[in-house]
């Protein structure tokens, strides 16, 4: 009979070394579904001859300070799982489990008869069928991370020393593969964040340089619009003295032949006029928007840079779509004003990219609970 022990040990030590050796290859592998764990766990149970294995992830609950859920499970043929079980996806360490928070912790195992261990523990364990149980802590980062378990719900297993240190080699696997996946996760995370920033930056770069171009058409413009309307307003007050000198010299006959001339003169300064005072308000809406890089926080007139950004598109819009104005009575709002007007823009241009032929775009604005609103629409 001691033979005969010797040969199963043999035995159960060649197949935990082939069990290990197989769930290592699978932990190592490049695969990245989400079964990996899964899969690993399976290879455990069979190794491990029990009936269940599973993986309890330990969280901080504000309420209930340390807590476990059950993450992973599998099971032999037979046996229910209950990975939809709402109990165990908050399991509270002090009201049950105070004893395995100590050891788990400490990084001691849990292992025995349930029906040995402390009422508590028995009263929540006894209803899932477990006669015998093994848990083993697992680490990340340095810290505990929660356990893994394997239940024996057929008969009063006595686990061996050779059992517990060849499934904590399991464990240190399962360790290594979840610090990999954490570090995977975050390493992806940072990517993407950095994938933002830099299109964050590349955004505010080209912000920029609208804003400066923006701002040099408005300084080009400005100059000889700004002679322009100097000198419209010397032709209006020389057009006024050559009136009157034609009232005091001139016939009755040549005044009617004047009068005609005069006229159609001022019909062009008032074109004139009306136009340069046109391109002057385009000009200051323009210079006012081009504070694109301005990343101070500033009281302002919200209509103020709707109107601002409504000059800036009306060449793309003017044609083809409508602005419906509904401005209600907003006060002055703090604010970065030239972000604002980055905002307003995009919505303006996805509206008129959205109207395919004629449309409408309406913009309301009001207040609401001490906010402010400002709402977009198309048809």
């Amino acid at each position: 009979t001691e033979h005969r022990q010797a040969e199963d040990q043999i035995q159960s030590r060649l197949r935990y070394e082939a069990g290990l050796a197989a769930c290592s290859q699978i932990l190592l592998s490049d695969s990245q579904t989400e079964d990996v764990l899964n899969e690993a766990l399976k290879i455990l149970l069979e190794t491990s001859r029990t009936n269940r294995v599973y993986i309890f992830e330990n969280f901080e609950d504000p309420k209930d300070g340390l807590c476990l859920r059950l993450t992973h499970e599998v099971c032999a043929p037979g046996i229910a799982t209950h990975l939809d079980d709402p109990v165990l996806q908050h399991g509270i360490y002090h009201r049950r489990f105070e004893r395995w928070r100590r050891n788990l912790s400490k990084n001691k195992p849990i292992l025995g008869f349930v029906d040995s261990f402390p009422e508590k523990e028995r009263t929540f364990l006894e209803p899932y069928g477990i006669l015998s149980i093994l848990v083993l802590p697992l680490w990340v980062d340095g810290k505990w991370y929660g356990f893994i378990a394997f239940d024996d719900m057929k008969k009063h297993r006595e686990w061996s020393e050779e059992d517990i240190r060849l499934l904590e080699t399991a464990a240190d696997m399962i360790d290594n593969y979840i610090e990999k996946k954490k570090f995977e996760m975050t390493l992806k995370e940072s990517n993407r964040n950095l994938k933002e920033t830099q299109a964050q930056l590349v955004q505010s770069e080209k912000m920029a340089s609208l804003g400066s171009l923006v701002a040099g058409i408005a300084h080009e413009i400005n100059t000889p619009i700004g002679a322009v309307s100097s000198m419209y307003d010397t032709l209006y007050r020389t057009m006024g003295k050559l009136k009157d000198q034609v009232g005091m010299e001139c016939s009755d006959i040549q005044k009617e032949r004047l009068n005609k001339a005069f006229s159609i003169i001022d019909d062009a300064n008032s074109v004139i006029r009306s136009g340069t005072e046109r391109v002057v308000d385009i000009v200051r809406r323009l210079k006012s928007f081009a504070r694109l890089d301005e990343a101070e926080l500033k009281t302002v007139d919200i209509h103020e840079g709707l109107e601002d950004t409504l000059t800036l598109v009306h060449h793309e819009i003017k044609h083809t779509i409508s602005v419906n104005k509904d401005f209600g009575d907003l006060p002055p709002i703090a604010c970065f004003p030239g972000q604002l007007n980055q905002v307003f823009l995009n919505l303006l241009i996805n509206s008129k990219h959205a109207i395919q032929e004629k449309g409408l775009i309406g913009i309301k604005t009001y207040t609401k609970d001490q906010y402010a609103y400002v709402e977009f629409s198309d048809n």
